[in-house]
């Protein structure tokens, strides 16, 4: 069917498996539901943040487990343009617009969690072929930080109220080097 491998987390490490990649989409779905003021129904941050989103802004998925979920909670019927092209994922709602007001999506930073750097030690033959010195683990820092949408008001741009819709914690993981 032409899938390719991408990147997934399992256990906490990074695997290359088919489907992985999947949340580039459910992320940008995300964007779209909280711009056009829809309900989010069910939104689980990533185990470790995404490095093509801000903090808080990301959407993840895994079959069987976590899914995205939103509603369609105005009068109207919402038509969904998407597609993807080198990487890169485009994903356009068409719907009636009766509201005074627009929204855009803002993350807020509250803390960082450093990773560490760990050295673990490997037989000369070891079966990965590990050297001294050899990056195991590549490392993430971890994050705690806020989604929120805030709606301006089109006739002045002004903030007319502001709607927490997470807070989100993502994990760091060490640096693992071989000796």
């Amino acid at each position: 069917k032409g899938y390719k491998p991408g990147a997934t987390y399992v256990g906490g490490e990074t695997v290359m498996t088919y489907g992985g990649g999947i949340c580039q989409v459910s992320t940008t779905l995300y964007y779209c539901t909280v711009v056009a003021d829809l309900e989010v129904v069910e939104r689980e941050c990533h185990l470790y943040a995404s490095s093509y989103t801000p903090l808080s802004t990301d959407a993840t998925v895994f079959w069987g487990g976590i899914d995205y979920k939103f509603r369609n909670n105005t009068e109207y019927p919402i038509r969904i343009d998407a597609y993807s092209d080198n990487g890169d994922v485009e994903i356009t709602f068409w719907g009636t617009d009766t509201k005074d007001y627009y929204v855009e999506f803002e993350s807020v930073h509250l803390n960082t969690y450093p990773f560490k750097e760990v050295e673990k030690e490997f037989p000369e033959d070891n079966d990965k072929g590990y050297k001294d010195g050899d990056v195991v683990t590549s490392p993430y820092t971890g994050y705690k930080s806020e989604g929120w949408a805030v709606k301006y008001d089109k006739q002045t741009g002004k903030e007319i109220e502001r709607v927490k819709l997470s807070t989100d914690v993502y994990s760091s993981r060490d640096r693992v080097i071989a000796k």
